[in-house]
């Protein structure tokens, strides 16, 4: 857990054939955003990732998946860090009660404990609605949310959205052993396995804490009970790239940006590493050259198109470094791209990637210095072949 898009490196990988060291570190949503970038966000599992960002991973190399990971839910709100079913006291622990209560009387409720039906049903939504109210927007009121939450389960002990707050909350805070604690609460006692939010949170728990294939589980179950969870195929598509399932990526993420026009710069970007990963598939004696070139094509279109979404959409700029470093030969407009000129894009993506608030500049200079010699190396090819071509066109001259 993108990339997104927020985007998360934890995906690094060599350029295999190339010998260059390529890596990113932007994840999914929720869990990166990628990388997205989320890559993920508020913390993701990025996008971005190195077939995309939030991406995973292309031939030779493997970048992490873009913010792609997911964000957080739709209305999930952070939340104070208490478990559900608690309640703030209603006393203050230093003052004595003026009298001893009646063995036989029953304690006093806490506020809202006495309500009953649609009562307490209407009591629990207004302090749910106040919890996700103080989550939107720039700034988000962490200890407000949770607070509201507890209240509502103060008046409804098994409300499952207010568990889920709390859940969120522990997750953003990384408390993740709490987090994971209300998630089973939950499950045990609500219709919890039936909500795909509580997948997709528990999707996000898992990721934080290593257990990839859970996770992977987890927002599989969360789209099939909502086929139309963004977030959740977002954060899926990640997992399916970091496997290298690339055909199931492409499904996921063509539904994603074109099934529901879904316009995240890391939803794009995880795309384009899908397509290039397939690409990768394709090569060799036994590969499909065209259709190897054809998807080369769309990689570099669903860069372009995250950039046109966000021109300083970071994991965008170096994919596209990537793609036309490690994809030799690449297919141009009149046939193959010359070498020279195929490295030479690829610096200009790097050095935009450079310039980018988002640049990893450790990453950025290693590519920079890795392409800068492989220009050079290929100018001077050219130059030694100029030289033995006029070599021998003197020598014929002489004949």
């Amino acid at each position: 857990m993108t990339p997104s898009v927020s985007a998360a490196g934890r995906f690094a990988a060599p350029i295999s054939r190339l010998g260059v060291a390529a890596c990113a570190a932007f994840l999914c949503v929720g869990l990166g955003a990628c990388a997205a970038g989320s890559e993920r966000e508020p913390k993701a599992p990025e996008a971005e990732a190195d077939p995309g960002d939030g991406q995973v991973g292309a031939p030779g190399d493997t970048l992490p998946p873009d913010e792609g990971r997911g964000e957080e839910p739709a209305d999930d709100v952070p939340d104070t860090g208490e478990a559900p079913g608690e309640a703030p006291g209603t006393e203050d622990p230093g003052e004595e009660p003026d009298e001893e209560p009646d063995e036989d009387e029953d304690p006093p409720l806490p506020p809202g404990a006495d309500l009953e039906g649609r009562a307490a049903e209407r009591a629990a939504a207004e302090h749910l609605e106040r919890a996700e109210a103080a989550l939107r927007g720039d700034t988000r009121d962490v200890a407000r949310a949770m607070d509201e939450a507890r209240e509502a389960l103060t008046v409804d002990e098994a409300n499952l959205r207010a568990m889920l707050i709390l859940a969120w909350a522990h997750y953003i805070e990384d408390n993740y052993d709490m987090a994971e604690q209300i998630l089973d609460a939950a499950g045990e006692r609500t219709a919890a396995q039936d909500h795909p939010r509580y997948h997709f949170i528990a999707g996000l728990v898992y990721d934080a804490t290593d257990r990839a294939e859970r996770a992977e589980r987890a927002y599989e179950r969360a789209v099939e009970l909502a086929p139309g969870y963004g977030n959740a195929l977002l954060n899926l598509g990640v997992h399916y790239l970091e496997n290298r399932r690339y055909p199931e990526a492409i499904r996921v993420y063509e539904r994603l940006t074109r099934g529901l026009d879904d316009e995240r710069p890391a939803a794009w970007t995880n795309l384009g590493s899908a397509y290039r990963g397939r690409a990768s598939e394709l090569e060799g004696p036994r590969g499909d050259p065209d259709r190897r070139a054809e998807y080369l094509r769309r990689a570099e279109q669903a860069y372009e198109r995250a950039l046109s979404r966000d021109s300083d959409y970071a994991p965008a700029y170096y994919n596209l470094g990537i793609l036309y470093l490690d994809a030799d030969p690449f297919p141009g407009e009149d046939g193959d791209l010359e070498t020279l000129e195929r490295l030479r894009r690829a610096d200009e993506y790097f050095d935009n990637y450079q310039r980018t608030a988002g640049a990893d500049a450790d990453r950025a200079e290693e590519q920079a210095s890795a392409v800068s010699d492989l220009i050079e190396r290929e100018e001077r090819r050219i130059e030694r072949e100029e030289r033995r071509r006029e070599r021998e066109r003197r020598r014929e001259e002489r004949q």
